[in-house]
């Protein structure tokens, strides 16, 4: 018994090894089963706005459902207080004590401000956990500046102005890539050819240097390094270099496979290989429902990825833990909607974008030069 002194004495803010099941009141039955049957969670914890309203078991949901509930009925019509509450700062022998005496499986252990930061089981208590808490899943940007990683609503790594320059980066690629099809362009008039041919070449050599600029850039090795440190949290493995430089640099999340769908698909779509519209558009649609994602994980291999160098990795598994660390002390809540977009860091993606492209309109307004704001691609 002298060893689980330490351990009894320990708050269980620092024994919780599982992130609550979270879900609002007006969830569906279906959704939140669904999430149970995934997650192996003992419990759904309802709240509203961020806060504890209750819980509810997988069984009463399946009881629900068997006496008549529809499966799109809202999860609040079952909601029930938890047997046991505890606050994070509450010590192992408290919390084994009140398990004991109300005959519960585990404890919702909550912040001071009745958010729910875990789910906490008689076998925590006297396991300390090697790793903190962590988010189930996790997204991530590369940048000129390093590794930006968020779970929706706790961020972690660069700020948002590294972001906004991603987003200048691409589109600076996007203009170099024009220029280079228009000095094409002028070579190829004395080449016989048809203009449509001629698009052909102009459109397929502005993608190559597109594409074969972001392989070149340092971005790949970075972008390659948050896939290598996303696959290591989710995976519950530890943020070292040895552990992190074996983890695949391929996502099956990565923005690279929707860019790859889009482009499958309205390349099928829009090419003149048939003149029924409707036809052209179903092929287009089952295509891309079959190959989105193993385009997208070669596109990811040969070009937005690449090894990353130990400078990388390491500025990735900074940005993991600084993730990590925020992560322990921040609200379980989803947020808003967009709240969950800004973190996302497709918005300023987007301002860098846009403001390269207004540099270059203005650039091509007042020089006349107007290869600048072609798309030839």
């Amino acid at each position: 018994m002298h060893d689980l002194q330490p351990a009894l004495h320990r708050p269980i803010g620092r024994a919780l090894r599982r992130a609550p099941e979270l879900a609002e009141a007006y969830d569906s039955l279906g959704r939140c089963l669904q999430n149970l049957r995934e997650t192996s969670a003992p419990c759904v914890v309802v709240v509203q706005n961020g806060v504890l309203l209750g819980i509810v078991e997988e069984r009463e949901v399946v009881q629900s459902l068997l006496q008549g509930d529809s499966i799109h009925a809202p999860i609040g019509t079952l909601v029930r207080d938890p047997e046991v509450v505890l606050r994070s700062h509450e010590s192992g022998a408290s919390a084994l004590r009140l398990l004991n005496e109300r005959g519960a499986a585990y404890a919702i252990v909550v912040d001071e401000d009745d958010r729910p930061l875990g789910v906490l089981t008689w076998s925590d208590v006297l396991t300390v956990p090697d790793e903190p808490l962590r988010p189930r899943i996790v997204g991530g940007m590369a940048t000129p500046f390093g590794v930006y990683l968020t779970d929706g609503m706790t961020r972690g790594g660069v700020g948002p102005w590294a972001l906004v320059a991603t987003g200048a980066l691409l589109f600076g690629l996007f203009l170099l890539a024009n220029l280079v099809a228009y000095g094409l362009e002028v070579v190829s008039q004395s080449w016989a050819m048809s203009d449509a041919v001629r698009a052909n070449l102009l459109g397929a050599a502005s993608l190559l240097v597109f594409l074969g600029g972001i392989r070149a850039l340092p971005l790949a090795g970075t972008h390659a390094a948050e896939h290598m440190v996303v696959h290591a949290i989710e995976r519950n493995e530890p943020l070292t270099p040895e552990v992190v430089a074996r983890m695949p640099r391929i996502h099956p999340r990565c923005g690279t496979n929707f860019a790859a769908g889009a482009m499958l698909f309205m390349g099928i779509f829009s090419s003149p290989w048939h003149s029924d519209p409707q036809l052209r558009m179903l092929i287009a649609a089952l295509a891309t429902l079959i190959f989105w994602r193993p385009l997208g994980s070669m596109l990811q291999f040969f070009v937005t990825t690449k090894p990353p160098t130990p400078a990388q990795i390491e500025s990735g598994i900074r940005s993991g833990q600084d993730l990590l660390a925020k992560y322990q002390t921040a609200p379980r809540t989803y947020g808003s909607v967009w709240s969950r977009l800004w973190n996302s860091g497709l918005p300023q993606i987007m301002v860098g974008s846009t403001g390269m492209s207004l540099v270059a309109e203005g650039l091509a307004r007042l020089t006349g030069f107007d290869a600048l704001v072609r798309v030839y691609f």
